[in-house]
């Protein structure tokens, strides 16, 4: 059996009191003693990720490029060093911990796997 629930009653000054400025720039939300805290979005410049013509290409929109020789494509040794070292690149560029990875995939949809792919 269901209880019915009673209906939410907004008004200017509850909702208000629940969003107050944050004092560290974001927002924070207090719903039944618990206190959360949303940051403002952080802007990020474009990174694009691409293995092509032996090389793995990194760019980030502003011009910043760097390009790396592909190991062998089953040399899991050679994938990992490579990829870490192009997350390195990456990050020191300003890239957020997504566009990291999204450095690694670029690696992995090209078929160059760290381990062997499963059967």
């Amino acid at each position: 059996m269901r209880l019915a629930r009673k209906p939410l009653r907004r008004t200017a000054p509850s909702v208000l009191r629940r969003l107050a400025p944050d004092p560290n720039g974001g927002s924070s939300a207090e719903e039944g003693g618990i206190v959360a805290t949303m940051s403002a979005r952080k802007r990020t410049r474009r990174l694009s990720a691409e293995v092509r013509d032996g090389f793995l290409w990194v760019s980030m929109a502003g011009g910043d490029e760097q390009r790396w020789p592909l190991p062998a494509l089953r040399e899991g040794a050679g994938v990992r060093s490579l990829s870490q070292r192009a997350q390195e690149w990456a990050r020191s560029q300003g890239a957020t911990y997504g566009q990291e990875k999204a450095v690694h995939k670029a690696l992995t949809s090209a078929g160059y796997c760290i381990t062997s792919p499963r059967a």
